[in-house]
């Protein structure tokens, strides 16, 4: 399923709109365990210099023919820039340069992203269920979302502002994070418990050795004094680790 082409020659008629880049994607491989998402976009919105996980963006040559992976098949299939990676297509094996490892996911964990003419002579023209409309100059994403969601341009058309993108992505993260934050908070609870009862202990303890000073002749005063030292003591230890610790 995709958008209808119908759909896409209105979009790129509709004031406000400059241009509308497609994107493509297919799930190859030959069970569930060695699924890869190839992917491609219209324009990659790429920056020559960029920096990825490993490597460094070069716009002419992923134009070319190169590839991006990220970090899930960078690491179950050990790639690094320079390697080639290998993509089940409907006619055989190809092998694709890797020009670097970035980060993000994509419809599966694993996920290669291909210039758009490579990935069109690979797998053929495929249903755009994405694409990215861009604005003309001057024009807000929230003015052009309100355009676009005037035209009526079907019901299960689902339009998505930079700042909503950036909303559900969080909320994603948040939702797959939840169960660390559960831990976090249930082991913070623990160490408060340990904490307590060694403290509990350790005065109790420290009752018995006073006790035990005064049962032998220890002046109050002595008793109060050797405390005032000893914390004294620790106080410097303190001070003096927190600031090595620090720097």
């Amino acid at each position: 399923t995709g958008l209808p082409v119908a759909v896409l020659d209105r979009l790129t008629e509709l004031p406000g709109v400059a241009a509308v880049h497609g994107a493509s994607s297919v799930l190859a491989g030959a069970d569930e365990s060695d699924l890869v998402a190839v992917v491609a976009y219209e324009d990659a919105w790429l920056d020559d210099g960029e920096d990825a996980l490993r490597g460094t963006i070069d716009v002419e040559a992923f134009e070319s023919g190169e590839a991006l992976i990220n970090a899930s098949l960078a690491r179950d299939r050990g790639l690094r820039p320079g390697d080639v990676v290998r993509l089940p297509t409907p006619r055989a094996m190809v092998e694709v340069p890797v020009q670097a490892v970035v980060a993000g996911g994509g419809p599966n964990d694993r996920s290669v992203m291909l210039p758009w003419s490579l990935h069109r002579e690979l797998y053929g023209p495929q249903p755009q269920r994405t694409v990215t409309v861009e604005a003309e100059p001057g024009i807000d994403p929230e003015r052009l979302a309100r355009s676009l969601r005037a035209a009526d341009l079907g019901a299960s058309i689902r339009i998505r502002t930079p700042a909503v993108l950036v909303d559900e992505a969080t909320d994603a993260a948040d939702r797959q994070m939840a169960p660390f934050w559960v831990l976090q908070r249930g082991l913070l609870a623990v160490s408060f418990v340990a904490v307590l009862s060694t403290l509990l202990l350790a005065g109790v303890q420290r009752r018995r050795e006073l006790a035990l000073l005064g049962a032998v002749g220890v002046e109050p005063g002595a008793l109060g004094r050797m405390v005032v030292a000893e914390a004294a003591a620790v106080v410097v230890a303190a001070v003096v680790l927190s600031a090595a610790g620090g720097l």
